[in-house]
């Protein structure tokens, strides 16, 4: 079930924060060490992650207080979104716990 609209944009914008410092270093390291294309297909999937959240904030702020049926279909998409960063989040901790043992 859905929480407060707030909730769910604060619970995905704080992903995206936290996240995003984490993916530049992970890029800018990247290129440094010219590592595997593994590394930039997560890094790819999550700035076009990043965009369509843009996308999707503005279409949810601007649906009427009245329109309750597609304000409620924004926030699950919203959630559907934070869940599938999060779910990256988890796979580039894999990642990293790797490069750990590589080393």
């Amino acid at each position: 079930k859905s929480g407060p609209p707030h909730l769910t944009l604060n619970s995905l914008e704080n992903t995206i924060s936290l996240l995003s410092p984490l993916i530049k270093e992970m890029d800018r390291l990247n290129q440094e060490l010219g590592d595997s294309n593994k590394i930039e297909v997560i890094i790819h999937l999550f700035l076009q992650q990043r965009k369509k959240r843009g996308a999707l904030v503005s279409k949810y702020s601007s649906i009427r207080r009245w329109n309750l049926c597609k304000k409620r279909k924004y926030e699950k998409r919203l959630q559907n979104m934070d869940s599938s960063l999060r779910e990256l989040s988890g796979v580039l901790q894999v990642g990293q716990a790797l490069d750990t043992q590589r080393l």
